[in-house]
């Protein structure tokens, strides 16, 4: 009895597998979408492999039925297949192939996921072969360029400066300030996160070596900040080593006591990604001026001469780390954090001749010292949807920074004694905080269709007072008749939609932005507001297209907006040395730009 019962499921297993296969055939037939996904990662260091083969065969006759590469992040994904049984051969140059057996594709159960797939590096011994292949420094997309700073020579010593200065669009002179397309209005992002202290000073902190890419958006489209006139300068920082455990260490020494260092560390899981780096640079500028002024008056003119020397030192220190979990194959936490010191100090020696019916001397020595300590910090959730580049992230950043400035000028007689002097001393703290969520949806193979909602808060305190030197208590006396304290409000709240394309070779992107923005000024000494209430629209449009290879026209526009700064706005006057002044207007208003580029 028990021969028959064997040789009965001999003689109709074949006939009962037959059968399921028909049943999963005619449900491909049906339309059911069938997708097997994975990733291909380095098994000894746990990193992804981008451009893995991955090709599946029929397990019936060894029929090849689809392949595909996997992307940056390892990923892959194998859509369309009918359901059944199939194999899965996973190749990369310089490793063990692997099969991966059986992949069984069911009409209830049409998705496949194959988690991480693990691939054994290879070695083999050959002749030595020499490669040599000069990458480009910069490369073009459809909304900005790249350029890549470790391609650079600067990018060993020195500071985000110095890279800049090399870099088409950018104007750099010889005091550090900067300007793109021609002008000081830009908005600078590290990291594409927003800094609250200038951004020659913070340039002026990041060492060169720890600088990975550079992005000049010069037209941003609707998922960037309009903020404004010439563009957007995005510093993207080294986060990683090639390994588990990785660091770099750069020291650069210079004429004039110009001096500077940078440390990275970094440690790579399957858990996580850790990195940590510190930068310090000692600058120093000194030089020699020399002025001359002629000045009309109602009965004639005179001329001011002045000879002398300045010099001017920056001490900049920056601190950054952070880490990115793994929560799943589809979740990514990142936490971290940076913090910066700036500290500058100016001061010079003029000697003045004053050339008119009766002829005067006098010297002046000005010296004016800033401190600029800032800290940020963040968190960030991204979702990876099963389809690819289908993803939802979100983040909150919060960053603070607490200036200090002080100006002492002082005018000596042809004796030497002092006549006249002012002590400026500006400080107050500095407040931001960004909450946005980002959406992504494929549309088909090459179209997207991205949203998202931001929403900005700013809040800023400044104190300034004024001395003036008394010349028989040999001191400073405060005048209260210019001290100032203000505090400056500003909530902006910002939603998105953006749909991309690509159709043989021409690219295009549609968007629009909407904001709105609350700002308040409130002048503590006489209790007055300047309230604003603004809502305003943003379209934006690029598009591309590819000749060939080494040709391509892109063309875009943009809506843009140049909001004043604070101390444009103040209503009151501000000595900022012992010969200007300033005093803003409150009820300024935006200035908008429509922003045209042929490339």
């Amino acid at each position: 009895m028990r021969r028959i019962i064997i040789i009965a499921i001999v003689v109709f297993s074949p006939f009962s597998l037959k059968a399921q296969i028909r049943s999963m055939q005619s449900a491909g037939k049906k339309g059911i979408k069938t997708i097997i996904t994975g990733y291909v990662y380095d098994k000894e260091h746990d990193i992804p492999l981008e451009y893995a083969s991955v090709i599946a065969y029929r397990v019936r006759d060894s029929v090849k039925v689809k392949g595909i590469s996997t992307d940056s992040t390892g990923y892959f994904e194998l859509v369309g297949l009918r359901p059944g049984l199939y194999y899965l051969e996973v190749d990369f140059i310089g490793y063990k192939k692997k099969v991966v057996s059986p992949v069984i594709i069911k009409p209830e159960n049409p998705i496949v996921e194959l988690g991480k797939i693990y691939l054994e590096s290879e070695s083999f011994t050959t002749e030595p072969i020499e490669v040599t292949a000069e990458a480009p420094e910069i490369t073009y997309k459809i909304d900005k360029k790249v350029i890549y700073a470790g391609r650079q020579a600067t990018s060993i010593s020195g500071t985000a400066i110095d890279i800049l200065a090399n870099v088409p669009s950018v104007e750099v002179d010889i005091e550090g300030n900067i300007k793109l397309r021609g002008s000081e209005n830009f908005t600078l992002l590290i990291d594409g996160r927003p800094t609250l202290v200038e951004p020659d000073e913070v340039l002026q902190q990041i060492p060169a070596s720890l600088i990975d890419k550079i992005e000049i958006i010069t037209n941003p489209s609707v998922k960037y900040d309009p903020e404004g006139e010439s563009g957007i300068i995005n510093i993207i920082l080294k986060k990683t080593h090639r390994g588990n455990i990785g660091g770099t260490v750069n020291l650069d020494v210079g004429m004039e006591e110009n001096y500077g260092g940078s440390v990275t560390l970094s440690k790579r899981t399957r858990r996580y990604n850790a990195y940590l780096s510190f930068g310090y640079n000692h600058r120093n500028f000194p030089g020699n001026l020399e002025t001359r002024r002629d000045v009309s008056v109602s009965n004639g003119y005179y001329t001011i001469t002045s000879t002398g020397s300045i010099e001017r030192t920056m001490r900049p220190l920056y601190l950054r780390g952070g880490i990115n979990i793994n929560l799943s194959s589809r979740d990514i936490l990142s936490l971290g954090g940076s913090y910066g010191k700036w500290e500058m100090q100016w001061g010079n020696e003029l000697h003045y001749e004053v050339i008119d019916t009766l002829e005067e001397s006098y010297r002046t020595t000005e010296n004016f010292t800033r401190k600029s300590p800032s800290f940020g910090v963040f968190i960030n959730f991204e979702h990876k949807f099963k389809t690819k580049g289908h993803t939802l992230s979100s983040e909150v950043y919060y960053s603070r920074r607490d200036g200090e400035g002080k100006s002492v000028s002082l005018k000596y007689n042809d004796k030497d004694s002092i006549v006249e002097g002012q002590r400026v001393i500006e400080s107050g703290p500095s407040n931001y905080v960004r909450s946005k969520i980002d959406y992504r949806l494929p549309l088909g193979e090459n179209n997207y269709l991205e949203a998202g909602y931001q929403w900005q808060l700013s809040r800023q305190e400044d104190v300034v007072d004024y001395y003036s030197y008394d010349t028989v208590a040999m001191d400073y006396i405060l005048n209260e008749q210019f001290h100032r304290e203000d505090e400056y409000e500003k909530d902006i709240h910002s939603v998105y939609a953006l749909y991309s394309g690509q159709y043989e070779r021409m690219g295009f992107q549609l968007g629009v932005r909407g904001e709105y923005t609350f700002r308040n000024i409130k002048e503590l000494n006489s209790r007055e507001n300047f309230a604003i209430n603004a809502l305003d629209i943003f379209p934006t449009l690029h598009f591309s297209y590819d000749f060939t290879r080494q040709k391509e026209l892109m063309f875009s526009y943009t809506r843009r907006i140049r909001r004043p700064r604070g101390w444009m706005l103040e209503p009151f006057e501000t000595w900022i040395d012992a010969y200007t002044k300033r005093k803003g207007n409150p009820n300024l208003k935006p200035e908008y730009i429509d922003s045209y580029e042929l490339v």
